[in-house]
Order: C-alpha cells, then sequence, then structure tokens
C-alpha cells in the first residue's frame, strides 16, 4: 500500500504499488472500505487482493493482509508458493535488473526461493561490492 487519498469530488481512493512493478489507482469499494476499516490497508502493508463472486452472483473483492511489507521477507511459505507458481506458469527467468529498493529485494527472495526449488536459471546474485583501494 502507497496511500489514501480522496477527490475533489469526495471519492476516496487508494493507491497500490503491485509486485510487477505498476500502481494502481483504485477508487474504494464497499470491500475496501471495509478492509481499511478492519486495518488490512494501511500505508506499508502487504496485501493481496483477489475477485470472487458471492452468493448472488455479484463480484466481489477480497482482500488478504500478510502484515508490514518488510516482514514479508520472513514469510518462506508466502515466496516458495509465489516461486512454485511462477515456475509452473513456465516462468522461469526471474532476473529483473531493473528493480531496486523495496521492490528489488523482493525479486532477489523470489529469485533465490526458485533457485532453491530446482530453478538453475534463478540463481541468486551476489549483491556485495569490492572497492579498489
Amino acid at each position: 500500500m502507497l496511500s489514501h487519498g480522496e477527490e475533489e469530488s469526495g471519492s476516496r481512493f487508494l493507491l497500490l504499488e503491485a509486485t510487477e512493478g505498476r500502481v494502481y489507482y483504485l477508487r474504494y469499494t464497499p470491500e475496501l472500505d471495509e478492509a481499511r476499516s478492519r486495518g488490512d490497508l494501511a500505508t506499508n502493508s502487504f496485501v493481496t487482493f483477489r475477485k470472487t463472486m458471492d452468493a448472488d452472483g455479484k463480484r466481489r473483492i477480497a482482500v488478504v493482509n500478510l502484515g508490514h511489507a518488510e516482514a514479508i521477507f520472513e514469510n518462506r511459505d508466502h515466496f516458495r508458493s509465489v516461486a512454485a507458481r511462477l515456475l509452473r506458469a513456465g516462468i522461469v527467468h526471474l532476473d529483473d535488473e531493473r528493480w531496486g529498493g523495496w521492490l528489488g529485494r523482493y525479486y532477489e527472495k523470489l529469485r533465490e526461493t526458485a533457485y532453491e526449488l530446482g530453478n538453475a536459471k534463478a540463481r541468486p546474485r551476489s549483491r556485495s561490492v569490492e572497492l579498489e583501494r
């Protein structure tokens, strides 16, 4: 979660940065309002969104808060699940040098996990820097 805001018209929205590097502008729905009131949409939270259908056939959004964005790096199950899903989908080259900061660390952790799951192409890189004297 990046931030929440309100337009001049009074409509509320949130800005969400996804792990693929895109920033999404979402207008509040009743489900998002409810999730925010529960504290699930706090800034710096790592959340997942799933589209669902209710019993009446109406589309709904399910929000799952996985905790603070920094804490996700300790969640091995999350990375194993995402890496396995990407590998099953044929996405084996997880070498995206474009990202720095939090997103770069996320991709590096994903790469390490894919390597642990047997994808030799996803071999983790050393991020150390050697200084010349």
